[in-house]
């Protein structure tokens, strides 16, 4: 009888995982879930027949400089635009470029996924735009992305300057840098002794993002990322606010946007942060690139900010700026620092164009 059960669950469970990797049909998102000015949405088809999506506004001069921004894991190149809209307008001097990573929303996933896959990435939508030299921001693990690039063969020498928000470090144990809260525990203690449960958790995360999209519903799912409690006030009013713009046109489409196409972004993330292919870490303090700053949330329970100062303590160039009273997602929703650091960053990109 107890042998019978254990194959009905042997069964069920591999069922689930084959789910895992089936295409579903992609999600057809209304015009009324998509903030379309001043974003231009783009797709850029490269070898292999392989989608980059992308958006971009700014500057419409050829010559602007361009910083690109990389999302964090379970977001999409949606999660940024409104509030940098509402904050710069059509003013901007240079050109913001907010990614697909890999794996999420209009990008196809790459099956040899690796910490420099976003480069690559990067590179071509760069090459299609017709720049050389760009910045690079990313948020979350796609700060880590974006440290990865400067170690890249190509992007090391194309990159004017990295700024890193609050990017998860390797899996170092017994150290003085902690780790971080909720999924980010599960993803470093889990995946690397049962890969086949983190796929059935981002595959259950994909079907929830299709039956479930309430308010409270999300609020709840990035509740399990453990965020600080100044991260959940500032959350809680973001997604429960008498304006329904954000939610409708910022929060919603990047939480379904994210699993447009399948889960292996959300999966692939998980099981190359909890991995030991790291080795573009040994290589940081060897990296040219003077302008590399690193920011983190001093109330940060999401990643843990020992984790950003990890990479600073590798980079002699790099600066470490801990933000006094901030969390994982107050930070980059409601702090200007970010802003003013991106408008630096892309000044000295303009300045590398010249050179």
């Amino acid at each position: 009888m107890r042998k019978g059960k254990r194959i009905i669950s042997a069964v069920i469970l591999v069922i689930l995982v084959l789910l895992v990797e089936l295409d579903v049909p992609n999600i057809a998102l209304t015009e009324n879930y998509i903030y379309e000015a001043p974003h231009q949405h783009q797709n850029l088809l490269v070898s292999g027949n392989r989608n980059i999506g992308y958006s971009i506004f700014g500057s419409e001069e050829n010559d602007a400089p361009l910083v690109f921004i990389l999302h964090g894991t379970g977001a999409s190149r949606l999660s940024h635009p409104l509030w940098l809209a509402e904050s710069w307008g059509l003013g901007l001097k240079y050109k913001i470029v907010l990614l697909d990573r890999p794996g999420y929303g209009l990008s196809d996933p790459v099956e040899d996924h690796s910490w420099y896959t976003a480069c690559d990435d990067i590179n071509a939508v760069a090459d299609q735009l017709g720049s050389y030299n760009y910045g690079i921001s990313g948020v979350s693990i796609g700060g880590t992305y974006a440290l990865a690039c400067a170690t890249h063969p190509e992007s090391s020498k194309r990159i004017s300057g990295i700024l890193a928000i609050s990017p998860v470090a390797p899996p170092i144990m017994n150290t003085r840098y902690k780790h971080g809260g909720g999924l980010v525990n599960f993803a470093f203690f889990t995946a690397p002794l049962a890969p086949y449960m983190v796929k059935i958790v981002c595959w259950a995360a994909r079907l929830r993002s299709f039956l479930v999209t309430s308010r409270e519903a999300v609020f709840t799912d990035i509740q399990m990322l453990a965020p600080s409690e100044r991260d959940g006030i500032v959350l809680r009013n973001m997604l429960f606010s008498a304006e329904d713009s954000l939610y409708n046109k910022v929060i919603l489409p990047s939480y379904l946007e994210s699993f447009r196409t399948s889960s292996r972004g959300l999966y692939r993330d998980v099981m190359l942060m909890s991995s030991y292919e790291w080795n573009f870490v040994k290589q940081l303090q060897d990296i040219a690139i003077d302008f590399i700053e690193v920011h983190h949330g001093s109330l940060d329970k999401t990643i843990y900010p020992g984790q950003g100062k990890y990479f600073c303590d590798l980079i002699s160039t790099c600066q470490f700026k801990n933000i006094t009273g901030e969390g994982h997602f107050s930070y980059y929703f409601k702090h200007n620092m970010y802003q003013e650091r991106l408008t630096e960053l892309s000044e000295i990109t303009r300045r590398h164009n010249t050179m």
